[in-house]
């Protein structure tokens, strides 16, 4: 009965310390996947984007939020970041959407913007 019961308590203590790493890695991906969440999939977004020359659109990105600015018409908004896509949360007008390229630029429907330091 004595081995038994060692089996049994080895058996209990390798399956606590399995479920106590695996927590802890758990733990670790959503610590570092909230991370790069909140800062937009890891890309460093924040800066003055401008279309080509001539357009009326300006887009600002600072911390979590986005303001577009329309000849002179300006709207701070929220965004989000999905793998390679920002979209600008604008509930009352549509939101805008709008490709990450690798480069840092911004792919929208008018065309391409860049940033500008």
């Amino acid at each position: 009965m004595r081995c038994a019961d060692s089996t049994s308590l080895t058996f209990r203590r390798n399956h606590h310390q399995m479920s106590t790493s695996s927590i802890r890695h758990a733990v670790a991906g959503l610590i570092i996947s909230l991370a790069l969440a909140g800062c937009g999939g890891g890309r460093d977004l924040d800066g003055v984007y401008h279309g080509i020359t001539g357009s009326p659109i300006t887009i600002t990105i600072k911390g979590n939020k986005a303001t577009v600015l329309v000849a002179n018409e300006s709207k701070t908004l929220d965004y989000k970041v999905e793998g390679n896509k920002l979209t600008i949360l604008n509930p009352a007008e549509g939101n805008i959407l709008l490709t990450i390229n690798d480069d840092g630029t911004l792919n929208s429907e008018l065309g391409v913007m860049s940033k500008k330091p």
